[in-house]
């Protein structure tokens, strides 16, 4: 197991970060942490900013189809990608990305976003399986899904954080707690920046303390597929599913844990 301390950063301390000139902007996506308003924010940001369209990437804007996040593209538009010089870039990508792709900047500043891991959870059923119908379950509570499913589900949607942290955006792939002080290592890096969706006023204020000076941050975060559904769902949680959900998510609990404790003061 790695053998360190994972010192947490304060918001009085990213103030005290001398700014560095990134090569680039990238902007790691985790589904249901807000991150569809992010995109809308620092897609105007970098335009506002003067940053050049053609070096802008973020699927839904400046031309880009929804559907082009980098797992979505095939081998043909993966070569095209790989020929792009990108500033500024907003969809489903890791930490360290940039490693494989040379498109994304060799010294790129990442952010990603994060939130409560049930709440979070469950946003995501709701939204993608309850309401979309992912999987067969369109208008099905949690409550009502056979309790094999059910399991199955919680566990292949289990410590996502972890993944997007250790360099995959697939779900399910982390649970040793070992990985923990690893991957508060990598939170720790210089060029990774996160917020929390709970508190996106001081999120944005440590990542406008940090950006190069050729991105400045627009402060109003808009509100896209920001749908509530704890009434829909509040009444079909039991405390056995909420257990099941924290024996299957005990590393991203623990790495959220850290998180929301970096954003004290001292």
């Amino acid at each position: 197991m790695l053998k360190l301390v994972c010192n947490l950063i304060t918001s009085q301390q990213y103030n005290q970060v001398a700014k560095i000139d990134y090569s680039s902007f990238i902007f790691s996506h985790i589904p249901k942490c807000g991150g569809t308003s992010f995109r809308k924010l620092i897609y105007e940001s970098a335009v506002a900013s003067g940053v050049e369209s053609k070096t802008i990437y973020i699927p839904g804007y400046n031309g880009l189809k929804v559907d082009r996040n980098l797992i979505q593209l095939s081998a043909f538009q993966l070569r095209s990608f790989s020929k792009l010089d990108l500033r500024v870039t907003a969809m489903h990508v890791p930490y360290k990305i940039h490693l494989e792709y040379s498109s994304l900047g060799s010294n790129p500043l990442y952010f990603t976003l994060f939130r409560e891991p049930f709440e979070r959870f469950l946003s995501h059923y709701y939204f993608f399986y309850y309401r979309q119908g992912a999987d067969s379950c369109k208008g099905i509570h949690l409550s009502e899904l056979e309790s094999k499913k059910r399991t199955s589900l919680i566990k292949n949607l289990s410590n996502i954080y972890a993944s997007y942290i250790m360099g995959d955006v697939k779900s399910g792939l982390y649970s040793d707690l070992d990985l923990y002080e690893e991957t508060c290592a990598r939170l720790s890096k210089q060029n990774y920046c996160y917020g929390l969706l709970s508190d996106m006023s001081s999120s944005l204020d440590r990542l406008a303390h940090v950006l190069p000076d050729w991105l400045e941050l627009k402060t109003d975060f808009p509100h896209i597929n920001a749908h509530n559904f704890s009434a829909t769902y509040n009444d079909h949680i039991t405390d056995a599913m909420s257990q099941e959900f924290q024996h299957h998510n005990a590393l991203d609990i623990k790495i959220y844990s850290y998180i929301v404790n970096s954003f004290s003061t001292t």
